[in-house]
């Protein structure tokens, strides 16, 4: 997949989640502010379902590489 496609296929999937405005902010943990409970929850949504959609590609044999 080209880098601009990359790019713009996050930004689809920020705008979607309601995370745009908190895109550049470290997540945080016990010792440092980041991103709130409910942005931590969408963002671990979006990253398990490009995890699956990714694995399903390679196992289809359609991974765009």
């Amino acid at each position: 997949m080209p880098k601009k496609q990359k790019i713009a296929r996050a930004e689809t999937v920020l705008l979607m989640l309601g995370l745009k405005d908190c895109a550049d902010l470290p997540v945080g943990g016990a010792l440092l502010k980041g991103i709130s409970g409910g942005e931590k929850r969408r963002l671990s949504l979006a990253v398990q379902s490009e995890s699956a959609i990714l694995h399903q590609k390679r196992a289809d044999g359609t991974s765009d590489q």
